[in-house]
């Protein structure tokens, strides 16, 4: 018992010596222990690196949002309900084509469900790619009211007659908020293209078989369509929506990337084994790179923020008839905060907008503050390094 006794004292003593040898060199390699003014550089770097870093985590996440909204809050704002459209309801949209134009009609394509069914024309607006665009009615499972033109009994369509939709098609009970025209194109471009693709698919599957569900040809083409071949054109579908997103769609989520770098750089700088001139004069390159990378980031999101949304809806507050009814200000202005029946809520997809922004712009300037406080905490290792520089200077070289 004494052996193994001794033997835990001697283990004790060498990790406590071990510990004490251990924390010079945490200080040499960070210059704690080079005075006072070092060490308050070191906080005021480190406290920029915990600002960079939670602005990074903010820009990305919010970047990356703003423009892939859930399609079911799209659908929330436009009539209510977050139902998407489903395969049962192409198929009342096909039910409806052929009882309308009769069973000798031409077969049901792409082309004639957009004239028909859709708020364009495919041979007016040229390409099939229009449905990326296509108006929330496409997308979305109910429609706000009763359309103008169609006759509608307990929130069922009973007749669509010229209307722009189909018998049988549902309304929303639940109050939805007007919108702003104008803005279909950027609020649609928004929406996240998988919940798209999805939607695509179905209307495929519903116009390219018959009643029976089975596969048909195609009277464009010529071809036989089938659930792999459907499976392919929404996976381009999918693509070629988030390609038409635009550079506007990803500078916002890859934006942080020369924030990182900047975190990088200037975190080495704090250790002095990585203090050289060339890691302090990157660290500032790529923090002044990340600040103007920043600033454009700002005019971006306000512009998609305020231009395009905020600034087509207004807060109507608890304004009464005759300055706001049913939702929209006398002028005709949709109300952001009040839905279609007077209640006080706000509307979802702008709720998301302006959260996203509100996130973005934080995580923003938590960056620019970031690497204020970092060329503050470097600016003294520059001083330094000019100094030894014109001290070492030779003769021939002050010639």
């Amino acid at each position: 018992e004494l052996e193994a006794e001794d033997f835990m004292t001697s283990q004790f003593n060498a990790a406590f010596d071990l510990a004490k040898t251990a924390v010079p060199k945490w200080q040499e390699s960070l210059g704690w222990n080079e005075g006072y003014s070092r060490r308050i550089r070191l906080i005021t770097g480190l406290l920029g690196l915990a600002l960079l870093f939670a602005g990074i985590v903010m820009q990305w996440w919010a970047g990356n949002n703003i423009s892939d909204v859930d399609l079911g809050t799209v659908c929330k704002a436009y009539s209510g309900d977050a139902a998407l459209m489903e395969p049962q309801d192409w198929l009342k949209a096909k039910v409806d084509y052929f009882k309308r134009f009769g069973a000798g009609a031409r077969p049901l394509t792409l082309t004639t469900m957009a004239s028909n069914y859709m708020s364009f024309d495919v041979g007016i607006d040229g390409r099939l790619d229009q449905f990326l665009y296509a108006d929330p009615q496409m997308w979305c499972k109910h429609l706000p009211q009763c359309p103008a033109g169609a006759t509608c009994l307990a929130n069922i369509v009973t007749n669509a007659g010229t209307s722009g939709t189909w018998t049988g098609r549902q309304i929303s009970p639940d109050p939805n908020w007007n919108m702003a025209s104008g803005i279909g194109h950027d609020m649609t471009q928004r929406i996240r293209c998988g919940d798209k693709a999805r939607v695509y698919r179905d209307m495929l599957t519903a116009v390219y078989t018959d009643l029976n569900g089975v596969y048909q040809l195609d009277p464009d083409t010529n071809g036989l369509w089938s659930a792999d071949k459907v499976a392919i054109a929404a996976d381009r579908f999918a693509i070629q929506c988030a390609t038409a997103k635009g550079a506007e769609g990803y500078i916002l989520g890859t934006g942080p990337v020369l924030s990182v770098l900047a975190c990088l750089a200037s975190g080495l700088t704090l250790c002095n084994y990585f203090g050289g001139p060339t890691t302090t004069a990157l660290a500032k390159g790529l923090g002044l790179l990340a600040m103007a990378m920043t600033l454009v980031d700002f005019w971006i999101i306000s512009y998609q923020a305020s231009t395009q949304y905020l600034g087509s809806y207004m807060f109507c507050g608890s304004n009464l008839a005759p300055i706001v009814a049913n939702g929209l200000y006398f002028d005709g202005t949709p109300c952001l905060d009040l839905t279609s029946t007077g209640g006080q809520a706000l509307n979802p997809y702008l709720y998301w907008t302006g959260l996203m922004t509100t996130v973005y712009t934080a995580g923003g300037v938590c960056n620019i503050i970031a690497i204020v406080l970092f060329i503050v905490s470097i600016s003294k290792t520059i001083e330094v390094h000019k100094f030894l520089r014109f001290k070492n200077l030779a003769p021939s070289d002050e010639i």
